[in-house]
């Protein structure tokens, strides 16, 4: 007996449109796998062909840049032309407004003291010469200043006489070999080197000890400053502890300094200042003038007609015995 076939339901037709639609479906979900799976450089060219454009790619960046640079350069002059021409101007509401806008840069010419714009150290500098150029636009505009004493430009001849003859009352008894002069209104002390120093040397003398211990005991008692100055010839000088006369004047000066000291003077009212053969009085040409620059100087720092109250005080100390 033959065998029967299994009875097979049918297949709903499909058309042909559908078909070719899913299987259009079929090969881009495929493809897109595809693509997934493949790594992220595959198909990219590592050694791209050299093209001759790319060689002057860096003129672009630089014009730009240049451009940049420009605008900014003439924003900036835009601002500033704006910033001067919305600047206030004074109002000039009378003829002196001018005089009072300018300050006459040529200082007045004065003497004494009171001008010298040179301090020493541990010397304050005075208010004397700082320009009045409040007063002068007060008084431009209108407004007189109060009337204050003006110091006088020179010293009289009679006032000259006057205080040399008081400083040599102050400082009397200390000898022949110091020289008491009253310079532009100031006293000024000059010692002979010979009394304090040996030839080349800087260690004081005995008398030169003496010297200065009594002159101490004139200055010890103020409180203005003293400038000691040492001075030489124009001799050279060439040894082991001077290598030159800058060294050996202003290791002069700085044992004058040190003698006061010990002697009551306080150490904040000195300096010592070494000018070598800077400041000749005489001519080096021969021995006496040379021996005239040899020389310490001992300047005080106030006006001499303020001797009286500076607290100096004339010993009657005799002189001593050359």
């Amino acid at each position: 007996m033959p065998a029967q076939e299994p009875h097979l339901s049918p297949t709903p037709p499909v058309s042909d449109e559908l078909a070719r639609q899913q299987i259009e479906t079929e090969l881009r979900l495929a493809e897109q796998k595809a693509a997934f799976a493949r790594p992220w450089h595959e198909g990219w060219d590592e050694n791209p062909p050299d093209r001759e454009d790319d060689q002057y790619l860096w003129l672009v960046t630089l014009a730009d840049l240049m451009t940049l640079l420009m605008a900014m350069f003439v924003m900036l002059a835009a601002y500033a032309y704006q910033s001067r021409d919305n600047s206030p101007q004074l109002p000039a509401s009378s003829g002196s407004t001018q005089e009072a806008q300018k300050v006459d840069s040529t200082p007045t010419p004065q003497t004494g003291p009171i001008a010298s714009t040179h301090t020493s150290p541990g010397q304050a500098p005075t208010q004397g010469n700082i320009p009045q150029a409040g007063n002068a636009l007060i008084g431009s505009a209108g407004t007189q200043p109060p009337n204050t004493p003006e110091e006088p430009t020179a010293n009289p001849p009679a006032a000259d006489d006057a205080t040399q003859t008081q400083a040599n009352a102050l400082f009397s008894g200390l000898g022949k070999d110091v020289d008491v002069s009253v310079v532009k209104g100031r006293v000024n002390l000059r010692v002979k080197d010979n009394i304090l120093f040996s030839s080349g040397n800087s260690d004081l003398s005995p008398d030169g000890q003496g010297l200065l211990n009594r002159l101490a005991d004139r200055l010890k008692a103020g409180n203005y400053p003293i400038a000691v100055q040492g001075h030489t010839d124009d001799r050279p000088i060439h040894t082991a502890q001077f290598p030159s006369n800058w060294e050996l004047s202003a290791g002069r000066a700085a044992a004058v300094v040190q003698q006061l000291i010990s002697h009551g003077v306080q150490p904040n009212r000195l300096s010592a200042i070494g000018f070598a053969d800077t400041q000749p009085i005489a001519s080096n040409d021969t021995p006496i003038g040379r021996a005239e620059n040899r020389r310490v100087d001992l300047e005080l720092q106030l006006p001499a007609s303020m001797l009286p109250k500076a607290g100096l005080q004339a010993t009657a100390s005799p002189p001593p015995q050359n």
